[in-house]
């Protein structure tokens, strides 16, 4: 998808694409605004500038999970971070990877709390390949994200 925002759907929606490759394409996104969007394929991509995001107007940000045959893949580049992001103001969701290939995350992954009373969202990620993660560490220690 390029240039695109598609909403996920429903809460505890599932975009099954079998053996098939998901690759989220600059300017590109998928949202979910509420509750769990769990993504299943042969492999995911996210490139520079595409993003899965969380979209909550609630103080309670919603959740992805996405489970590959293959690869995760968070890209960074000249237009940008790749980026997944669950963040909210008070309880950010929580970004579940898992990956029977490997995972590579150079681009943004965050679920932080917009406001000072919140807390951290979880970011979780399971690979039976490698687990490589570029970038700076947290600028804050409570939060959890990744930022290239």
């Amino acid at each position: 998808m390029r240039g695109e925002q598609r909403e996920g759907g429903h809460p505890g929606s599932t975009i099954d694409l079998g053996s098939r490759a998901l690759d989220v394409r600059p300017g590109g996104s998928l949202v979910v605004s509420s509750g769990l969007m769990t993504i299943l394929a042969g492999s995911v991509r996210v490139e520079s500038a595409g993003a899965l995001l969380g979209s909550s107007t609630h103080a309670t940000g919603a959740s992805i999970k996405v489970m590959t045959n293959g690869d995760i893949r968070v890209e960074t580049g000249a237009s940008g971070a790749g980026t997944i992001d669950l963040s909210a103001d008070l309880n950010p969701g929580e970004i579940d990877l898992l990956a029977h290939g490997n995972a590579v995350l150079a681009g943004s992954i965050k679920a932080s709390a917009n406001i000072t009373q919140g807390d951290g969202g979880v970011i979780k990620v399971s690979a039976d390949g490698n687990v490589s993660v570029a970038g700076r560490s947290p600028r804050r220690p409570a939060a959890r994200d990744w930022a290239a």
